[in-house]
């Protein structure tokens, strides 16, 4: 189990019927700009988001016929690192799996010149039988360890329905 501030509350939240994920309560609903984003929730004090994406496997057949979970995972490293200036990648090697889910998950650092702030990302990428998961969590770099155990609390708490 990962470690939390015993004050922290948390929210199991289901999604269109697809998945639940326990949300930190501080949470709430938000409009991160991302219109292929089934969740987008955060909160503006902690300058801390999550977003969650979604993809039936059978809608990437005609990109490629067998898509892996490392393809969809790179595929999404790649974005983020595209936003950043000078990013630098962490592998984390403790999930493989989550509630029956295969998943790779990543830490992300890197300048987000719109804002000139140091980021933090976590990225989770799930896949289930029928599904690839892309799970975004992130905050500003001065704040990746007050958040750091909330982010792994939402990744182990991933399920879906």
């Amino acid at each position: 189990m990962v470690g939390c501030n015993a004050t922290d509350k948390y929210e199991t939240t289901e999604f269109d019927g697809v998945f639940e994920i326990d949300l930190p309560s501080y949470f709430t609903k938000a409009d991160l700009d991302n219109e292929d984003a089934i969740m987008q929730y955060g909160n503006l004090l902690k300058e801390f988001y999550a977003m969650m994406i979604y993809e039936p496997q059978v809608d990437l057949i005609e990109i490629k016929e067998n898509y892996s979970l490392a393809d969809y995972a790179d595929f999404n490293l790649q974005n983020i690192k595209a936003s950043l200036m000078h990013p630098k990648v962490q592998r984390v090697s403790s999930f493989t799996k989550v509630n029956g889910a295969d998943c790779i998950a990543y830490k992300i650092w890197g300048l987000f010149p719109e804002i000139n702030e140091e980021m933090f990302y976590y990225l989770t990428i799930f896949k289930t039988d029928l599904n690839f998961y892309s799970f975004h969590t992130w905050t500003m770099a001065s704040q990746e360890s007050k958040h750091i155990n909330t982010m792994e609390k939402m990744i182990t708490s991933f399920k879906e329905l």
